[in-house]
Formats: structure tokens, sequence, C-alpha cells
């Protein structure tokens, strides 16, 4: 193999030898073009090209023996220079293998930045799930994804499947912070996606299953990309996966299709869903042989709030306070009338399936009841439209209907007859490609034969105007005005389950506190619940945002650190996709959490049994712990199970149901345990993986000594630091460079912008900004080639034996094939240091410190013959042979080492 050259000249272009092979009695290469980082034009050119002509080949000199050549048509003094900036160039972006130093719209976040290097140097993981935590920012790390594999590929195309609620914001957030060109598939006219021709389409997955847009998004492939957000709504109920929802068959459909270098990408904060089987049937989709789901275990990325940290090595996210509910009494009528709505559904009971209708359907009208008067009496208005066909001949309905008024956004005075119409409408609104966004209730179809008792149904109709009519329909928001005027003016997001109580919130919280907030509810449109969230997010925007359900996932309210739950949604992984909305990257102060519950309700009970059996499992965790891993444990409660034990809650069944709910709590914390355990290894890998040697100061140095860059008066950077429990905001000076006529901040803003200097705009610097990218390019293929030197050692102290020594430096790029393409993965950079006494290989610190030193070394005009040549010729064949060499994981992997020596420098 040492024979074989290690650079060559290709049709006027620079290339590294993968493989040189006899074919037929001719000579043939397998060629690479340079990182794709190192050449930025050049990222057009393929980056493997297979069984070239030798004869078109042109051998180059290596560095070493550049050193007995010695320079053509220049000095000594110049070629070292030369030299030595293109080590330096090589050094800048082989010691950012995450791309710190590069400029992003978005904040480059340790933990997202790590996890896509990971993602892309680990071949198991084509196929893997992002299960990190709510608030993490999955869909930044998908987009970070997309651009990295789009870089390499420009023709590739991605699937991007989200909830219809979803998609506009993804599609926006990549082309604001990513520059990503995304093209959105939704229902309605704000779609202007080309399914079959697009390269990167972020869909509503919603409409995607929806009649004949299934076959027609699997038609418009073949995808390269596919991926999935809050892939948990993917559902196969089967204990082998045999009861799939439609959502779930597009998606195995489509990952069959994928080609053999595809890639699968799920993503969710609650994967688990409390459900083993379901659970199970999701990793299937991550298994390249479907009954084997141990081929799935490693690809299950994990990670915690409390376990990322930023580059600094501090914590990025606050802490929680979650405190005690604040039950409400409403009053006997009010209770009365909570149980009689139970009662309504016991009267109906199909033998040996525990009831189904008092199962579901009694648990989401107990829910609606406690969350408002106004929202238990719109379901029974609903269930009576829905299950009975009354209409407005019926007067128990009308009444009700006419107490309800403003209903979801209507007027004080609408018309019965046009209210009817348009509930009538929105209990349909299920059936339609874009449902997602909805706030209605789900009908499983086994719940379609149960009929309610009708003179009951008017009992209670009658009995919910009277309640709405009355202080007990208002005594809660009573309560919630002394958590308001505590929190001291900050901003508060509010969430409730059903949209009557947004409505009755909102128009509280603007009678009393003379401004009206920012509301999502289902109905909206895309555009109009982003504009909702952008005007609170704003420092003028309102002080509240009143959400119903369909504000629970993919937004983001962190201008907020406090969050009061309106109500408490039965199913517990809904309360941390809630208080994930806020606690997230952004947030600046300790999240403080606060719950109203009305007395007497299931929920009270249910939850302070729950957390009374998590504290004697875990005596040990002080109370912040506590908080932390109560989200997470009730996260894996089964919903169905602990539903029905709320159901079943009642003075009479107290013990029994308390100790079905310490059942669950014990097994939620068991699954917390078997997962954290199982899948934490991935995040681990991530964590310990190291950001390079190369830093801001590396960068300024290169472009003042080759950009001529000039320094620039300082900047300030707010920055956030952690003092008393509270992230509290820092301004931090930070370097500029004047690079042409414009000013550059040359440091981590954290993807924020930085503040002006001098009344001067200031842009981000990074490797990826152009002027610097075409500094790093045209020293890297300086032409003639250079890469030998003799410079004047070092005062500094670096270890290095006495006397004359010669140092090497080689770039190995590491190719991986992938089905008949290939693609880059990493490159690193290796020096070794040459003496009469033998040679050493220097550690990354070692290197970097002394490539600093050789930067400013002085140059030797008329170098004298060196014994160290012919020793630097020997080790340059050896080391570069030692480098291309595989191993049996690279085998297995496919993998190859393209070597391209850089640099052979004598220090005299």
């Amino acid at each position: 193999m040492a024979s074989i050259p290690l650079i060559v000249q290709h049709n006027g272009q620079l290339r590294g030898v993968i493989r040189a092979y006899d074919d037929f009695g001719f000579k043939v290469f397998d060629l690479a073009a340079p990182p794709r980082r190192l050449t930025g034009s050049e990222a057009a050119l393929p980056l493997v090209e297979a069984q070239v002509d030798g004869r078109r080949v042109e051998p180059l000199v290596s560095p070493a023996n550049m050193l007995e050549t010695g320079p053509l048509g220049e000095s000594w003094m110049a070629l070292t220079q030369r030299s030595v900036s293109r080590l330096f160039a090589t050094y800048l972006v082989s010691e950012d293998p995450q791309r710190r130093l590069d400029a992003r719209k978005a904040s480059t976040l340790m933990h997202q930045v790590s996890l896509v290097q990971h993602v892309l140097e680990q071949p198991n993981l084509s196929r893997v799930l992002l299960a990190d935590e709510v608030g993490l920012g999955k869909t930044i790390e998908a987009g970070l994804l997309i651009k990295r594999l789009v870089e390499d590929r420009p023709n590739l195309r991605v699937l991007y499947l989200a909830p219809a609620r979803l998609a506009t914001n993804v599609a926006n957030e990549f082309r604001e912070k990513l520059d990503l060109d995304a093209r959105v598939w939704i229902a309605g006219g704000g779609a202007d996606a080309r399914l079959s021709s697009d390269r990167l389409v972020v869909a509503s997955i919603h409409k995607a299953v929806f009649g004949a847009n299934f076959q027609a998004v699997v038609q418009a492939g073949p995808w390269d990309v596919l991926i999935v957000d809050e892939c948990h709504h993917l559902s196969d109920w089967g204990a082998d996966g045999g009861k799939p929802t439609q959502a779930y068959r597009l998606v195995d459909q489509l990952s069959q299709s994928l080609p053999p270098d595809g890639r699968l990408i799920l993503m969710s904060g609650t994967p688990h869903q409390g459900s083993e089987v379901r659970f199970k049937n999701l990793l299937r989709l991550l298994s390249d042989r479907r009954a084997d789901l141990s081929l799935a275990n490693g690809r299950v990325v994990f990670r915690t709030k409390d376990r990322v940290t930023d580059w600094r090595g501090l914590p990025l996210f606050p802490s929680r306070e979650i405190r005690p509910p604040t039950p409400i009494a409403l009053g006997s009528l009010y209770e009365e009338w909570y149980d009689s709505v139970g009662d309504l559904y016991d009267s109906f009971i199909i033998p040996g399936t525990r009831g189904r209708a008092t199962g579901w359907a009694k648990g989401q009208a107990l829910q609606w009841a406690a969350s408002s008067v106004q929202a238990g009496l719109g379901f029974l208005c609903r269930l009576g439209i829905r299950r009975l066909g009354w209409n407005l001949k019926n007067q128990a309905l009308r009444a009700a209907l006419s107490a309800l008024r403003p209903y979801r956004g209507g007027t004080d005075d609408e018309n019965l007859e046009d209210l009817l119409l348009r509930i009538e409408k929105q209990i349909g609104i299920d059936h339609s490609e874009d449902s997602s966004g909805a706030d209605v209730e789900d009908v499983p179809e086994e719940e379609q034969d149960w009929r309610p008792d009708p003179a009951a149904l008017e009992r209670l109709l009658i009995q919910g105007v009277e309640l709405v009519n009355s202080p007990a329909a208002y005594a809660k928001w009573a309560a919630l005005s002394q958590i308001i005027d505590a929190a001291d003016g900050e901003k508060i997001v509010f969430f409730a389950q059903p949209v009557e109580t947004v409505g009755v919130v909102a128009r509280y919280l603007a009678q009393t506190y003379g401004e009206h907030p920012s509301t999502i509810i289902g109905n909206q449109t895309d555009k109009e619940r982003l504009e909702q969230v952008a005007k609170f997010q704003s420092e003028s925007g309102p002080r509240f945002l009143v959400s119903s359900r369909a504000g629970g996932e993919g937004l983001n309210m962190q201008r907020a650190h406090r969050l009061v739950h309106l109500d408490v949604p039965w199913n517990p992984m809904e309360l941390e996709q809630r208080i994930g909305r806020i606690h997230r990257f952004g947030s600046r102060k300790t999240v403080i959490v606060d719950t109203l519950v009305v007395a007497g309700t299931r929920e009270v009970e249910t939850y302070r049994i729950a957390r009374e059996k998590l504290r004697l499992i875990t005596r040990q965790l002080d109370p912040e712990q506590f908080e932390l891993l109560f989200g997470r444990v009730m996260s894996l409660v089964a919903p169905k199970e602990l539903e029905e034990c709320m159901i079943e809650l009642r003075p009479d069944n107290l013990p029994a149901a308390s100790n079905e709910i310490g059942a669950l709590v014990a097994n939620g914390y068991k699954a917390w345990q078997e997962f954290d355990e199982r899948y934490r290894s991935n995040a681990q890998q991530i964590r310990a993986q190291s950001g390079g040697e190369a830093t801001w100061v590396d960068v300024a140095n290169f472009l003042r000594l080759l950009g001529a860059a000039k320094l620039g008066p300082n900047t300030s950077q707010t920055r956030f630091e952690f003092q008393d429990d509270e992230i509290t905001a820092v301004d931090e000076d930070l370097p500029t460079l004047r690079i042409g006529e414009r000013l550059f901040a040359c440091g981590d803003s954290g993807g924020l912008p930085p503040n002006p200097a001098g009344g001067e705009h200031v842009l981000q610097l990074g490797l990826n900004v152009p002027a610097v990218a075409t500094v790093i390019s045209n020293a890297f293929l300086s032409t003639p080639l250079c890469g030998a030197g003799y410079l004047k050692r070092p005062t500094a102290e670096l270890g290095l034996p006495s006397g004359p020594v010669g140092v090497l430096f080689f770039l190995r790029q590491t190719v991986r094939y992938l089905g008949e393409r290939a693609a880059e993965e990493r490159t690193t950079l290796h020096s070794f240091v040459i003496s009469k006494e033998g040679q050493s290989a220097l550690s990354a610190s070692q290197q970097a410190s002394l490539i600093r030193e050789l930067i400013n070394a002085g140059r030797v005009r008329d170098p004298a013959s060196s014994s160290l040549v012919e020793l630097m010729q020997e080790a340059e064949a050896n080391i570069a042979d030692q480098l291309r060499r595989l191993d049996d994981i690279d085998m297995q992997n496919r993998v190859r080492h393209v070597v391209w020596p850089l640099a052979a420098l004598v220090m005299v």
C-alpha cells in the first residue's frame, strides 16, 4: 500500500486516493474529493469517483518529499507561509466536528449539534427515535440533521410528517432559523408544496391518511428521509403489531420503501404513552427485522433537561416549582350535578367489558364538568344533539344553549338556530383531513349504540343552566385571581381541556384585568394560532395566554415562566406536554406551576393518592427531584387503566381504588427506571463527544492573518447564568472583526443577535459565513501545491524533543458507503513528531498548542539540508499506511479512510 499515491490530480482537481487496483492490467483508482467544508464551491462535485483510469491521474508530490524537491518558483519562506496557512485552515474545520463555530440563526446548543454528529457517525442510527424530554428542541435537532444531509446530497428528498396543527410552525422554523426551503402540505389554503417534486415537504399526517391522500403520499416517493414528529400518535394496539391505525400503516409503508441508505427519524418527548404494547410496536418501525426488537434498543436517544448543559458545562434549564393543587369548593348543588353526570352513564353497562360507556365517555364527561360548569353543560348539549338527535324543540336544550352564549367564539346574542348548526358542524369535524386542531370529543366505534336516558339528560341540562347563573360558575376564577395577583405583573400561560373553559377564563381576564389575552383553540387556522403565540411572546404583547388542549404540543411559550392548570387532564402525559410549552430553552427563571381543581372531584383524590404512593417509593429524594420524577413517572402510567381507577373512585370505594392507583404508580416508577437505564447509554455517548480544540480566538487569528480582518469595537452579548436558582441576564463583552465593510461578532452568541457596536449593526461570524469559507477554501486549495516548510523552533514549552524536530500532519477523511452512494462521515487531524530518537503522536490538545505556536513562529529563509528529511519521508509513508488501514468494524460498516498528507514542517 505504501506505493499507492496519497494525493493526485484528476481533471484539474485535487483528489485523495481511496484505493488503487488492477483491472485487466490497467491501473484503476477510486478517488475522493476533499472535505466539503474545506473547499466551498467544490461541494457540487461528487464525493467519490470510482474506477478512474490511472492514465488520467497525475500523482502529486507529498509534503515530506517536497522537503527534498524544494519550492518551485518561490522562496522557502513563501512556501512555508502557505503550508502553515493551509494547516491552520484545516485545523479550524477538523477541530470543529460539531460545527459550533458555524453561524446560525438558531441557537447552537451543544446537546443539539452533538446529537446530529452522533446520528451521522453511527451506522446503526439510520433508523432512530429521538425521545428527548419535552422542551429540548427536537424540531431544531431534526432541522440541523436535514441541513447536514442536504449539504452532502443536494437532491435529497425529505418528508416530514407532523400533526396538522404543527406543520406550518415546523416549516416556519426551518425557513427562518435554518434557511431550509421547506414547503407545506396541509389542508386549506396554506399549502404551497408540490408533493411529487419538492425536496423538503412538511406534511400534515392527518391530511396524509385522509382518503386517497394515503396512496398519493406513498406514490410521491421515493423519499430518502422520513421524519415523524410527535410519533406517539402512531398507534398499533396488537401484541404482535396487528392492529395499526391509518397513521401507523402509512409510516410503516413509507419506511419500508426507503432506499438502502434512507433514514427514518421518529420524534416524541413522550413515546411510551404508558402502553408497553404500543411502545414495542413503535420500536418495530426502527428494527430491520420487525420481530427482533433488540435491534431497536440502541436506536433510542433519550435525554432529560437535568442532563444537558451548555458549552461551558452550565445547566440550560431552570428548575420547576410544582405547587400543591388549590381545591375550590363549588357548593352542594354543583357536587350533586357532578355526581349525576357520572350516574348518567352508569345506567348502561355492557357485560364483560367493564362498561365501555361507563369508561371512556363517562371519563370525558366528568373531566369537562370538573373543568368548568360551562364546559360540562356544553358537553351535555353535544351529547343530546349527537346521541338523541335533539333540536331546538327540546326546551331544556334551548335553555342550555341560551345560557352558554357566547359559545366558542360566537356572540352574546347569536341566533340559536345558527348556534345549533355550528355545533352540528363541529361535532362532525373529526371526519375531515385536518381534524387534529379541533377541540371536540373523539367517539370510539364501540360507543355508537349507547343512548343516554333523555329524562335524566334534560334534568342535568336544567341543573347546569341554574349553575351557570350561580356563583358556582365563577368561584374557581376568584381563586385564580389570587394566583395572578401574586405573580406581580408577570406573564402567565393558562391551560384547560375544553374550549368552553378557555372562553370563560378569557372573558374573565379581560373584564377583571382590562386586557384581552391571547387564546389558542382548535378551530383556529395555523396562521391564527401562531399569531396568538407571537403576540404573547412579544415584550409588549398581552400578559396572559389561555389555551385549550390544541396548544399542548409543538408551540413555544417560554416568554412566561408561570403556568396554571385550570383543570387536570386524565391522561397525565398531557400535563407534561403543557409544562413543556414554557419549560424549554429560553426559559429564564424557575418555572412555577399552579393547579386549580374542584373539591370533591376524582382528579383531586387521584393525584393526591398518586403523590403519596410515589413519595413512599422515593423517600430518599429531595423535593425538587420528586417533582421532576413525578411528571416522568406519571407519563409512564397507563392512561386507560388510570382512567378506569378515576371512574371507580367514589367515597365508598376509596380503599380499593387507592390500591389500584398505588399499583399503577409503582408500575410507572418501575417502567421509568427500566426506560431510563435501557436508553441512557446513547445519551452518555453523545455527552462524551468532543467539541474539538478550535476556538473563536483561533478563528480571529486566522482571519487577521489571512483574511485581512481587523479588530473592531467590542459589542455586548447578553448571556444567562444561574444565580439563586434563577437564570439572570448578564452582559458580556464580545470582540468583533471587520471584514471588508461589515462588522462581525467573533464569539458564540448562542443564536441571539449581537448588540450593535457604536451604533453599527453586528453580524454573527462563523466558518460557514461566505467571506470566511472563501478564505479557508483558498488556503486549502493553495496553488501550486504546498505542505513543506522550515521554521524556527517555538520558544514555548511544548514537550518536544531537544534539537531539530520534524512534524508531520495528516487529515484523515472517513467515507462510508451507503448502498451505492458514499457519504463523508468525519474528518480528523493527526500529527506526529519525528526526531532522531523516533516518532510520537501528539494528543489533540498538544496538536492545538503546537499549531497556534507555528502560526507566529519565524520562517527560515535558507534552510540547510537536514538529516530529518529522509526520516520524515519514511515516516510519512508508514503513518499514512496505518491511518488508511481498516479494522473489522470499518469493514462491517463499509467505511474507508482517505489520508491527506497536509504538512511536513522542520523546526530548527
